[in-house]
């Protein structure tokens, strides 16, 4: 149960010695507790591979709001160029609505190619990547990469998440996610989006296990000790691996290093944050002793 290996998401040589702070995680944790109202503008991100800095983590700062912006149709008139107003397939289909574009996911687990074919049908430079997220985070955009890019006329340049029809409650029939984008955005954008993970697949968010609906709902592990989490986590009938984490010399910020690997975690290390792992599984973020300040909560002015 302590060996982790299985947790390495990318190679350990590529990433070892990164340090780590927690400013990172409170800006994706803003991102996705966003209500879905109209977007706003989006920011510049690197892959989302992570919620925060860390060794064996890549940064990720993904500007998106949820967003479903509702007005009338635009007519057949093409936009620009030779690109269509519309697209529909079996993956993916994609109605300008106003200023934006709001593309449904038909098909959540779709080749990547037929959603990136869609948006350039309507010239847009989206690549569209649903990825197996915890629960709290199924339908929400989890990270982004390059978004932005000039536009011809002012209009925000973002992009966003929502369901079809809005508001309905992700994992019921008829409930599909969506995702909103400027129609006149000119710039490149990789776009993470959770989806319902499959039976075995692990989250490739990093949310909080004790978030509504995850699996810890309503506990709170932070400095408790390992023995009085799991067995919190026995009561609820998920196990847990652990991971080893490194304080920075403040307190301010953490990083684990992939080739640390903890071979024994004893009852009485202590517990600073909680993750979903996959189904059934938690991943403690734990460390020998008891520190001044919990090094995984966001740093605060």
């Amino acid at each position: 149960m302590n060996d982790l290996e299985h947790l390495a998401r990318v190679s350990d040589k590529d990433l070892a010695g990164t340090v780590s702070g927690a400013g990172a995680r409170a800006l994706l944790a803003a991102i996705t507790d966003e209500p879905a109202t109209a977007p706003t503008h989006a920011s510049r991100g690197l892959p989302p591979r992570a919620a925060r800095r860390r060794t064996g983590r890549l940064l990720v700062t993904a500007g998106a709001t949820a967003a479903t912006a509702a007005a009338a149709v635009v007519g057949p008139a093409l936009l620009r160029e030779d690109h269509a107003t519309s697209y529909a397939s079996s993956a993916i289909d994609i109605q300008p609505r106003g200023d934006y574009y709001v593309a449904t996911i038909k098909n959540p687990l779709a080749d990547y190619a037929e959603y990136t074919k869609g948006f350039k049908a309507v010239g847009l430079n989206v690549r569209l990547q649903p990825v197996p997220a915890s629960p709290s985070q199924v339908g929400k955009v989890t990270g982004m990469q390059g978004v932005g890019g000039p536009t011809d006329r002012p209009v925000p340049a973002s992009i966003g998440s929502g369901t079809e029809p809005r508001g309905c409650a992700m994992g019921r029939p008829g409930c599909s996610m969506t995702i909103t984008v400027g129609r006149q955005v000119t710039g490149d954008a990789l776009v993470m989006l959770g989806r319902q993970a499959l039976p075995g697949e692990k989250y490739q968010n990093f949310g909080s296990a004790t978030a509504k609906g995850e699996m810890l709902e309503g506990y709170v592990p932070e400095g408790k000790t390992v023995g009085e989490v799991l067995t919190e986590a026995r009561r609820r009938h998920v196990r847990a691996v652990f991971q080893e984490i490194t304080p920075a010399p403040d307190h301010n910020g953490y990083r684990f290093e992939p080739d640390k690997r903890t071979v024994k975690v004893g009852d009485d290390w202590i517990v600073w944050r909680a993750e979903s792992e996959q189904p059934g599984v938690l991943r403690l973020l734990v460390t020998r002793h008891r520190l001044p300040k919990n090094p995984t909560e966001p740093i605060t002015n």
